[in-house]
C-alpha cells in the first residue's frame, strides 16, 4: 500500500459517524449503569454539602441526618440521579467529537498531546452550561434552611423561574464553568499517561483504566474541591441579598477563619465517593470501547490485508519484465506454417534388399 492511500485512510477515519455515535452511546451506557451506585453514596454527598455549608464536623453532620429521617436524607436526590445519567453521554461524547474535530483542522498547529486537553476543556464548559440548573436545585433542595419556605421540587422550580437567570437557576455559573473546564482538560489531558504509566507495571487494559481513573479522578477532585465549596455556599441560598462570585468567596473565607484546612472540610468523603463512582463509570465505558474497537479493529485489518494482497498482485505483475515483454509482443507477426508431414512408404525392392541384409548378417 502507497504512502498516500495509508494518509487517505486516515483522514477519512474522524468523519466515521458511527464511531462518535459509539462514543455517546458507551458513555450514555456507562453513566446508566453508575447512576444506581448513587443512591448508595448520596447520604456521603449530603453529610459533605452540611460541612460545606455549615462547616460543621462529620458526626454532628451525621446527628443532624440521622435527627431528621430517612425521607429529608434523600431531599434532593433527583437532580444528581438525571444528572449523572446524562453526564457520560455528554462528556464523553462531545470530548470525542471535539478531539476528532481538532485533530482534522488543527493537527498542524497544535501538538497532538495537547488536543484530549483541549477537547476536555471545551466539553467541560457544555457541561457547565447544561448542568448549571440542575446542580442549582438539588443545593436548594439539600439546605435544612429551605426545608419549611420550599417544601417541594415544584415550589423551588417556580421560585427559580420567577429570578433573573444569574440569581435563578444559573446562580454560581462561573465557579462551576471553571471547575468543569479545568477539571475535563485536566481529566482528558492526564489520562492517557497515567494509564500508560500504570499499564506498564503489567496490569490488563481494564484494571490500568480504573486505577488510573480513579487516581486521576481523586487528585482533580482534592484540587479543584474550594470551588465546589463556594458553588454549594453560592447556590443554597434563595430570595435573599446574594453577593457575586469574590462577594461570596470573601464571605466564604472569611466563615472558615481563612483556614485551608476548614476549607478542606469534608473533601476526603467527597473526593472517595467522587472517584470511585468516576472510576466505575470510566470502567464501564473502557469495557464496551474496547470491545467495540476489537471489532472494527478486526474488520478494518481484514479489509487492509485484502486491499494490501490485490495491491502488491496487481504492483507484482506490472514490474516483472517477462509479463510485459509478452504484453508488447506483437502477435500479428508470427507466420502462420504447415505442421503436417509427409508419409513415405517403402518400395517392394527396399523390403528385399532389407531381407538380403538380415540373411548375410547371419
Amino acid at each position: 500500500m502507497s504512502a498516500s492511500q495509508g494518509q487517505s485512510l486516515d483522514v477519512k477515519a474522524p468523519k466515521d459517524p458511527m464511531v462518535r455515535f459509539q462514543s455517546y452511546l458507551h458513555g450514555g451506557t456507562s453513566s446508566l449503569l453508575s447512576a444506581l451506585p448513587t443512591l448508595v453514596v448520596f447520604p456521603v454527598y449530603k453529610i459533605v454539602f452540611r460541612q460545606q455549608i455549615h462547616n460543621t464536623p462529620v458526626h454532628r453532620a451525621v446527628g443532624q441526618l440521622y435527627k431528621e429521617g430517612l425521607l429529608k436524607l434523600y431531599r434532593g436526590v433527583a437532580p444528581p440521579l438525571v444528572m449523572r445519567t446524562l453526564n457520560g453521554t455528554l462528556l464523553f461524547g462531545l470530548q470525542d467529537t471535539l478531539l476528532h474535530s481538532l485533530s482534522w483542522t488543527s493537527s498542524a498547529h497544535i501538538p497532538a498531546s495537547a488536543l484530549p486537553a483541549l477537547a476536555g476543556l471545551g466539553a467541560g464548559v457544555v457541561e457547565a452550561l447544561v448542568f448549571t440548573p440542575f446542580e442549582r436545585v438539588q443545593n436548594v433542595l439539600q439546605n435544612s434552611q429551605n426545608y419549611s419556605r420550599l417544601p417541594t421540587l415544584k415550589s423551588i422550580l417556580v421560585r427559580l423561574k420567577s429570578e433573573r437567570q444569574a440569581s435563578g437557576f444559573y446562580r454560581g455559573f462561573v465557579p462551576i464553568t471553571a471547575r468543569n473546564a479545568l477539571g475535563s482538560a485536566l481529566y482528558f489531558g492526564l489520562k492517557g499517561p497515567v494509564c500508560a504509566a500504570v499499564s506498564g507495571g503489567g496490569l490488563s487494559p481494564l484494571l490500568a483504566s480504573f486505577v488510573s481513573g480513579t487516581l486521576t479522578s481523586m487528585a482533580i477532585s482534592l484540587s479543584l474541591y474550594p470551588l465546589s465549596v463556594l458553588v454549594a455556599n453560592m447556590q443554597a441560598q434563595v430570595g435573599r441579598d446574594l453577593r457575586g462570585v469574590w462577594g461570596c468567596w470573601k464571605e466564604l473565607m472569611e466563615s472558615r477563619q481563612r483556614s485551608i484546612v476548614l476549607l478542606y472540610r469534608g473533601d476526603r468523603l467527597r473526593a472517595g465517593a467522587r472517584s470511585g463512582l468516576a472510576a466505575q463509570g470510566v470502567l464501564l465505558y473502557k469495557s464496551r470501547d474496547l470491545h467495540t474497537h476489537t471489532a472494527h479493529g478486526r474488520s478494518a485489518l481484514t479489509s487492509t490485508l485484502l486491499h494490501t494482497a490485490n495491491h502488491r498482485n496487481s504492483s507484482g505483475m506490472d514490474s516483472n519484465p517477462v509479463n510485459a515483454e509478452v504484453e508488447s509482443f506483437n502477435r500479428r507477426s508470427l507466420r502462420k506454417t504447415s505442421t503436417s508431414e509427409k508419409i513415405v512408404l517403402p518400395t517392394k525392392e527396399d523390403i528385399e534388399r532389407e531381407k538380403k541384409e538380415e540373411k548375410t548378417k547371419k
